[in-house]
């Protein structure tokens, strides 16, 4: 996987590229002893965010997106996880699924989120994590309940263009 390539090109240092909910991204460098926890640590500090509590990893393979359980490597974690989407699909022709990934750092706790505390959670997270889904929400549960939506394809519009202009 991604330590067999780095040790392929002869290199010591993995860097491996993580996705925010703004639609950013970044390269950490990660090596085989980086628990979750660790990695959501230096993905904060770097982030210049006040606490990395609340916050965690998620690896998006297949059709899935899994949390990485903060105490697990994280490389071990995706191998194992590749092997069980592996195990789960059939092959087609006796060829073995190639299965590429991609990795998240998003707020997963919001218990003790206080918007305003930390501007750069804010921006980076809360903002795209909260609002835009709460949008969605309502717009599902306007179409879901058509009657109790004076006009229902009004309403639709309305919640498709405020996330245009948020997107």
């Amino acid at each position: 996987m991604v330590e067999v390539e780095a040790i392929q090109h002869k290199t010591t240092q993995i860097f491996h590229k993580v996705y925010f909910p703004d639609d950013t991204d970044e390269a950490f460098e990660v090596d085989s002893s980086t628990r979750a926890k660790d990695f959501c640590l230096d993905i904060a500090q770097r982030l210049n965010l006040r606490s990395a509590e609340g916050f965690s990893l998620f690896v998006k393979i297949a059709d899935k997106v899994i949390s990485v359980p903060e105490g697990d490597f994280f490389f071990d974690f995706v191998r194992h996880l590749t092997d069980w989407i592996r195990k789960a699909r059939p092959t087609r022709d006796g060829a073995i699924p190639q299965f590429t990934y991609q990795v998240f750092f998003m707020k997963k706790l919001w218990t003790n989120t206080v918007p305003g505390k930390d501007i750069n959670a804010d921006v980076i997270f809360h903002y795209h994590q909260v609002i835009i889904s709460n949008k969605l929400l309502q717009y599902v549960l306007c179409l879901n309940a058509c009657g109790l939506c004076v006009d229902t394809s009004t309403r639709k519009r309305e919640i498709i263009d405020e996330l245009e202009f948020l997107t």
